[in-house]
């Protein structure tokens, strides 16, 4: 997702949640025929509805974070390469 594509949905949750001031509105408002845009729109809604939703309130049970904590520790952490190794191998496939 680039800058641009970020700061347009971050309107959308602005704009579903009515928190645009009424320039950012129009001007939001006439882009909302791109697709993309409007599905982003329409999952706003969707996340809002679901959050507001009767059904959906039911409590966690009350160790859920405990559980949830060893889960997440127990989980393998992920490391990225060190940066001087990555621009040696860069070259590498043209070798071959």
């Amino acid at each position: 997702m680039t800058d641009r594509d970020k700061n347009t949905t971050e309107q959308i949750s602005a704009l579903a949640d009515g928190e645009l001031d009424g320039e950012q509105v129009k001007a939001l408002l006439g882009r909302l025929g791109d697709p993309a845009l409007r599905a982003a729109w329409d999952r706003y809604h969707q996340i809002g509805d679901v959050m507001r939703s009767e059904d959906m309130d039911v409590p966690m049970s009350t160790d859920f974070s405990v559980r949830f904590a060893a889960r997440f520790d127990a989980e393998p952490p992920l490391l990225a390469p060190k940066r001087q190794l990555v621009s040696r191998l860069r070259g590498w496939p043209a070798a071959l």
